[in-house]
């Protein structure tokens, strides 16, 4: 059996999908937006408090410390997830109202594919999936595009350059034409 990937959605797609569902207090629209505005893993997203935002002036931030990497990290969001997260009925951000737990991966992934239906169709095509890391791709694909490997492997805590590359799939082609257009008259 050949192990699927996740594909990258489109990362002003994905901040449309999240703006739609949070109009209809949907919680999987609160969840795409966190994701795609900080890069974080699912299981460090799911177990966010209201403690890990603040607002200094007129900035408002998200501080953590990654589960798979034990890194600390500081990252700068949006007024509306910082407002959205501080109307949470919960101190903790992803808890089912009904049951009172968090919510699962399971519960994700569903909600993900619901959201993104035609992308599902595409990825099947490719053998791939949507997944959470697929929110996590298309930010981190995001920073690289505008601001460098180097960014995006600190903004996605990678060890090394290689890791970022092999996950964004950063070719030496394309990172070739990136180079040269930035680079080259």
């Amino acid at each position: 059996m050949v192990k699927k990937t996740t594909l990258a959605i489109n990362f002003e797609n994905g901040k449309a999908v999240a703006n739609k569902k949070l109009a209809l207090g949907d919680d999987i629209g609160l969840f795409i937006l966190l994701v795609l505005e900080t890069g974080l893993r699912l299981s460090d997203a799911l177990t966010l408090t209201k403690n890990n935002f603040y607002k200094i002036g007129k900035d408002y931030y998200i501080q953590f410390v990654a589960k798979k990497t034990k890194k600390e990290a500081k990252r700068p969001i949006s007024e509306l997830l910082y407002k959205k997260v501080m109307d949470r009925g919960s101190d903790c951000i992803f808890i089912n109202p009904k049951t009172n737990q968090y919510y699962s991966k399971m519960w994700v992934g569903r909600n993900l594919k619901k959201a993104f239906l035609n992308e599902c169709r595409e990825a099947k095509k490719e053998n791939k999936t949507i997944s959470a890391h697929s929110l996590r791709k298309s930010a981190g694909q995001k920073v690289y595009e505008i601001n460098g490997i180097e960014a995006a492997r600190d903004f996605l805590q990678h060890e090394t350059y290689q890791t970022t590359k092999d996950y964004l799939n950063i070719g030496e082609r394309k990172l070739n034409q990136l180079l040269k257009d930035t680079l080259i008259d």
